[in-house]
């Protein structure tokens, strides 16, 4: 197949869409297709010697790729680069990754729009809450992880209870898990606690750590690389992902879980598909009923050891050469049309 690739952002930029869209340029050639690729991302990098590569192209260039193409990619849907493909008969595939509302507070022209664009086109979804929340039917295809980066280093051992990983704002609910640890506290429970990431409520959560004197149980490490993470899910018995805002998916689940932790995450968006039967749920916000969770695990490695004995088959679903055939037995299937 000709395929374009259609990104808005791309390498260099630094990103879950850029991530997976360069791994669905390398598999898609890997596996002998052609292809190009439309971003606007406009810095260029390594990447644009193993591509060919069309940053900010104007109207007329995006039109003549797709005429150029089989069948064009959007990884997420954008109005820049979707509008030119109307004046084509370019068979499109969209890719969506977040919420798309059309009421409420964050109802815009723009979403309504795009809404009316994928009732057109066939649409991937990568989780059942996105597939739900579409107006449109929807194909599950469930993102990958980076099976290169995480995995389980057996010659670690697991020396630390919990683990959060993600940017320390509010939507991510690490003052969630602090609390759990308060109510632990007041039971004679002490489970250790690495905060891996930065944000604008570092200081907020420093600040709920010495208030109720769990700084020995807590160290914040920073930001780290991927390799550094993968030795610290290594060590860690348990992620917890403890999200007040609804996640589309869930990808750092899915990398804890390939070093060999078990979850425990809010019972909301996405993350149930990314976590499928390898972990726990609460509900979103409840610091109580995560307390309750935490505990359950921690006093019962029987149980971490049968969360765990589906470790292997959840990952399959999610390997890169999985996920990319599922896309192109979709891609296909256009063409064939």
């Amino acid at each position: 197949m000709k395929i374009l690739l259609s990104s808005y952002v791309f390498p260099p930029s630094v990103g879950g869409i850029e991530t997976l869209s360069l791994l669905f340029a390398h598999k898609f050639k890997e596996l002998g297709h052609e292809l190009k690729i439309a971003t606007e991302t406009v810095e260029q990098s390594e990447v644009d010697k193993k591509f060919e590569i069309y940053r900010r192209a104007g109207f007329f260039k995006l039109r003549e790729l797709y005429n150029w193409c089989d069948v064009a990619l959007f990884n997420n849907i954008s109005l820049k680069l979707n509008f030119p493909a109307i004046f084509t008969s370019c068979k499109t595939i969209n890719s969506i990754h977040t919420w798309i509302h059309t009421t409420g507070a964050e109802a815009t022209w723009q979403n309504k729009l795009k809404q009316k664009i994928l009732k057109k086109d066939q649409t991937i979804s990568i989780s059942a809450a996105i597939a739900n929340h579409l107006n449109t039917p929807s194909i599950i295809i469930p993102n990958p992880y980076q099976e290169d980066k995480y995995f389980l280093d057996e010659k670690i051992n697991k020396t630390n209870d919990l683990i959060f990983a993600g940017r320390l704002v509010k939507d991510k609910g690490c003052d969630v898990l602090i609390k759990a640890l308060v109510h632990l506290h007041k039971t004679n429970f002490y489970p250790n606690l690495r905060i891996i990431g930065e944000g604008e409520e570092q200081e907020n959560l420093s600040q709920l750590i010495n208030e109720n004197n769990l700084s020995h149980q807590i160290e914040f490490m920073g930001q780290l690389k991927p390799e550094e993470l993968n030795t610290q899910y290594s060590e860690s018995n348990i992620l917890v992902v403890p999200s007040v805002w609804e996640e589309p998916f869930g990808l750092v689940a899915l990398e804890a879980i390939a070093c060999g932790c078990v979850v425990i995450a809010s019972n909301c968006g996405g993350l149930p598909d990314a976590v499928g039967p390898c972990g726990l749920f609460f509900t979103k916000g409840d610091d109580v009923e995560l307390s309750l969770r935490i505990r359950e695990l921690l006093e019962s490695p029987q149980r971490v050891r049968s969360l765990l004995t589906h470790r292997d088959e959840h990952l399959s679903k999610h390997k890169p050469d999985h996920v990319a055939k599922r896309y192109l037995d979709v891609l296909q299937s256009a063409c064939n049309q």
